[in-house]
Protein backbone atom coordinates (compact mmCIF):
# COMPACT_ATOMS: atom_id res chain seq x y z
CA UNK A 1 0.00 0.00 0.00
CA UNK A 2 1.42 3.49 -0.68
CA UNK A 3 2.57 6.03 1.71
CA UNK A 4 -0.69 8.07 0.50
CA UNK A 5 -3.31 5.32 0.45
CA UNK A 6 -2.24 4.68 4.19
CA UNK A 7 -2.02 8.72 5.05
CA UNK A 8 -5.55 8.99 3.60
CA UNK A 9 -6.19 5.46 5.78
CA UNK A 10 -5.42 7.22 9.01
CA UNK A 11 -7.60 9.89 7.90
CA UNK A 12 -10.53 7.10 7.79
CA UNK A 13 -9.71 5.93 11.42
CA UNK A 14 -9.70 9.13 12.95
CA UNK A 15 -13.06 10.05 11.33
CA UNK A 16 -14.32 6.55 13.00
CA UNK A 17 -12.29 6.55 16.45
CA UNK A 18 -13.77 10.24 16.84
CA UNK A 19 -17.41 9.88 15.88
CA UNK A 20 -16.84 12.65 13.71
CA UNK A 21 -20.88 13.75 12.49
CA UNK A 22 -21.06 13.03 8.72
CA UNK A 23 -23.99 13.83 6.21
CA UNK A 24 -25.77 10.90 4.36
CA UNK A 25 -26.74 11.39 0.26
CA UNK A 26 -28.48 8.96 -1.32
CA UNK A 27 -27.74 9.27 -5.24
CA UNK A 28 -28.55 7.07 -8.07
CA UNK A 29 -25.55 6.62 -10.46
CA UNK A 30 -24.90 4.73 -13.77
CA UNK A 31 -24.41 1.55 -13.64
CA UNK A 32 -20.81 1.47 -15.14
CA UNK A 33 -19.52 4.49 -13.37
CA UNK A 34 -20.77 3.04 -10.06
CA UNK A 35 -18.82 -0.42 -10.97
CA UNK A 36 -14.98 1.42 -11.94
CA UNK A 37 -15.49 3.79 -8.73
CA UNK A 38 -15.83 0.51 -6.33
CA UNK A 39 -13.36 -1.30 -8.40
CA UNK A 40 -11.04 1.75 -8.36
CA UNK A 41 -11.44 1.78 -4.47
CA UNK A 42 -10.89 -1.57 -3.80
CA UNK A 43 -7.58 -1.67 -5.61
CA UNK A 44 -6.76 1.71 -3.58
CA UNK A 45 -7.62 1.28 -0.23
CA UNK A 46 -8.83 -2.87 -0.06
CA UNK A 47 -12.20 -3.74 0.87
CA UNK A 48 -12.70 -2.07 4.27
CA UNK A 49 -15.41 -0.36 5.77
CA UNK A 50 -15.99 3.18 4.76
CA UNK A 51 -13.26 3.51 1.98
CA UNK A 52 -15.94 4.27 -0.74
CA UNK A 53 -17.21 6.97 1.70
CA UNK A 54 -13.83 8.38 1.55
CA UNK A 55 -13.30 8.29 -1.99
CA UNK A 56 -16.89 9.78 -2.74
CA UNK A 57 -15.67 12.21 0.13
CA UNK A 58 -12.29 13.33 -1.81
CA UNK A 59 -13.84 13.07 -5.32
CA UNK A 60 -16.71 15.64 -3.74
CA UNK A 61 -13.92 17.96 -2.95
CA UNK A 62 -12.25 17.98 -6.15
CA UNK A 63 -15.35 18.67 -8.39
CA UNK A 64 -16.25 21.73 -5.15
CA UNK A 65 -12.85 23.06 -5.97
CA UNK A 66 -12.86 22.69 -10.10
CA UNK A 67 -16.67 24.83 -9.85
CA UNK A 68 -15.25 27.15 -7.51
CA UNK A 69 -12.20 27.96 -9.91
CA UNK A 70 -14.66 28.17 -13.02
CA UNK A 71 -16.33 30.80 -11.05
CA UNK A 72 -13.45 33.10 -11.12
Amino acid sequence: MSRKAKERLKYLYVLILTGERVGVITVSVDDDVERKFRKLVAEKYGRIRGALGVAVTEAMKLWIEKVEREKK
